[in-house]
């Protein structure tokens, strides 16, 4: 959807710098249909209080309790883009298509179940920069099984990449300068350490900012312990996958062994 930059929001200077530039929001939806129309109206009153251009694409993750039938109803009278899956395929899948898909200024990746508040983005919004990513954390406490997974998350990043951060997996504002050049080695949801770590590879500055949180309902219930097992460990071998996979070594042979291929 493309909404018209207000010059209302109080801050001439910061809107004077970004009123030509534009955001891409994509939209993470599986099985949303009872929260989707509200998470739209709120996610549209939010972009107007953005001082940019916002490109909203949403990306149905293979629903099956009809969200993909309000995604079309809704893009019936807005302007907007979607991209419906035939069948699950997953986070990672969701966030590398947003990525290599992005070509607006800005950048950023929200969930349609509430979790994350749209009615929050413009702040996040004012405080971007062309040199600075923006990085929210959860203000309120999530589950103990969430910090448990996040608390195994910063440690590894803090280890392997050096990223000293509270959450690296929640919503982002990100400039395309950061990953437009850069192609993508992960698949799964690892892949937002990995655009993290080239951001600071070029040297931008992390700006973290508190966001409220929702827990899901599907999810108030609790986990069982196999399925937290399961989380840690996929999370602590993508993360060393990547690691692996970004070494100056296993680069400089993965190469070679191309170029030999090809002679």
């Amino acid at each position: 959807m493309w909404y018209s930059p207000l010059s209302s929001l109080g801050k001439a200077e910061l809107n004077d710098a970004m009123s030509s530039e534009s955001l891409d929001i994509f939209v993470m939806c599986y099985n949303e249909a009872s929260k989707l129309n509200g998470f739209l109206a709120d996610l549209s009153k939010a972009c107007t209080k953005i001082p940019l251009e916002c490109n909203i694409c949403i990306i149905d993750d293979g629903s099956t309790d009809g969200s993909q039938n309000i995604i079309n109803s809704w893009l019936k009278e807005n302007q907007g883009k979607a991209y419906l899956k035939e069948s699950n395929q997953g986070i990672g899948d969701t966030l590398k298509y947003s990525y290599e898909n992005s070509h607006s200024d800005y950048m950023t990746i929200i969930p349609a179940d509430f979790e994350f508040n749209p009615l929050e983005l413009p702040s996040l919004v004012q405080q971007a920069t062309p040199n600075r990513v923006i990085v929210s954390y959860l203000r309120n406490s999530p589950p103990w099984y969430r910090l448990l997974i996040t608390f195994c998350q910063k440690t590894l990043n803090l280890l392997l990449f050096g990223i000293r951060l509270k959450r690296t997996n929640w919503v982002k504002i990100i400039p395309s300068s950061v990953y437009k050049d850069h192609t993508l080695v992960s698949s799964s949801p690892i892949i937002e350490t990995e655009v993290l770590l080239v951001a600071k590879q070029k040297g931008y500055k992390f700006v973290e900012v508190s966001s409220s949180n929702q827990v899901r309902n599907n999810r108030e219930g609790g986990i069982t312990f196999s399925r937290l097992f399961q989380s840690v460990l996929e999370s602590t071998f993508d993360t060393f996958n990547l690691w692996i996979k970004l070494n100056p070594i296993y680069i400089s042979y993965y190469k070679n062994t191309k170029d030999e291929h090809l002679q």
